[in-house]
């Protein structure tokens, strides 16, 4: 007869018996031979079970560390968006869109916005940067942003989309040094609204004048490289951003063509060289010498063969000008001989 008690084992003997060295699982045997689960087999089973979930706790351990890994460098490399509360979103750059809008036209389309991100979740993430150059996310917990602010770089209806509706952006994250912050921001927003063709001439222009302007120690070849434009489009931004109050008076900034803001530029240029300090200098010093010359004898005399003009240049120099049907070279050679004797 089996010891009382051996034939049906408890939960917890049977857990007991998974314990068990495999001495005492061979004891076992002998004393429960009529036993429908083998000890030996149990023993064996718990030791192998334990093993086989071992194992397939340091597989999915692994797998999970590896698709951290892909996030964490997706994220650092703007290609993997995280969500972030608008408050936490600062627009430091500011817009291009220089030109107003009618207001309706804005309204509408941004009621517009608002209704495609409540019913279709915002598909297109903007573009941030944290406002401590130094932070980057933990490789651990990538997506935790605690105790960070950002800077908005693009997507600034997005955002404000966003903050209406109270829920979290969809953000894509840049990192800049503190030197290079500010051109970054001015390109993002730039890149981001020219592939939208959402700016127009003087916008446009506007926006490339002021990454110029923000890079000094560059060439206008060299924006023009980075920026993908030609290098007289450098040089008439650098000067939209240069007279804008004053071009800002003479054109209609919503319907500026180029060949517009070209003349309005070559007509300041122009104005604003000739009211340099050195150039009055330079032009009232002209003045006193002309002023000091003898007055021109005439100004312009009919003859029998033509007309004859005097005047003088801006330096001084005093110009005789023939207008005649025909000039033998005998002719031309006595005034010539006239002129030397002097």
């Amino acid at each position: 007869m089996s010891a009382p008690g051996k034939k049906h084992r408890s939960a917890a003997a049977f857990m007991a018996g998974m314990e068990t060295s495999e001495a005492k699982t061979r004891d076992a045997e002998a004393e429960n031979s009529d036993h429908t689960s083998p000890p030996e087999v149990v023993g064996a089973w718990s030791i192998h079970g334990r093993k086989g979930l071992r194992e397939r706790f340091e597989e999915v351990e692994q797998e999970a560390k590896h698709a951290n890994a892909i996030q964490y460098q997706g994220i650092l490399e703007g290609k993997i968006p995280i969500q972030i509360p608008p408050e936490k979103i600062h627009d430091i750059v500011g817009t291009d869109r220089i030109v107003e809008r009618p207001d309706g036209d804005d309204a509408d389309s941004f009621a517009s916005l608002v209704r495609n991100i409540q019913n279709r979740g915002q598909r297109v993430p903007i573009r941030v940067r944290p406002l401590n150059p130094d932070w980057r996310p933990n490789p651990a917990t990538p997506r935790d942003i605690t105790g960070q602010e950002f800077a908005l770089q693009s997507g600034r209806r997005r955002l404000a989309a966003c903050a209406k509706l109270g829920i979290e952006a969809l953000c894509f994250l840049s990192f800049a040094d503190e030197e290079t912050a500010r051109l970054e921001d001015l390109q993002e927003r730039f890149y981001e609204n020219a592939v939208r063709r959402d700016l127009n001439q003087i916008e446009r222009l506007f926006s490339i004048g002021l990454i110029a302007t923000e890079t000094p120690a560059a060439s206008q070849s060299q924006i023009a490289e980075i920026m993908g434009v030609s290098r007289p489009i450098v040089n008439r931004a650098v000067g939209v951003v240069e007279h804008f109050d004053k071009l800002r008076e003479m054109l209609d900034l919503a319907t500026a063509t180029r060949d517009d803001i070209d003349r309005a530029l070559k007509e300041v240029r122009s104005k604003t060289r000739s009211e340099h300090p050195e150039a009055l200098k330079s032009r009232k010093q002209r003045e006193r010498i002309i002023e000091d010359l003898p007055p021109l004898p005439f100004r312009k005399r009919e003859t029998g063969n033509g007309t004859l003009s005097l005047s003088r240049s801006k330096k001084g120099a005093t110009i005789l000008k023939i207008e005649a049907p025909t000039l033998s070279e005998e002719r031309i050679a006595e005034i010539l001989r006239i002129m030397e004797s002097g």
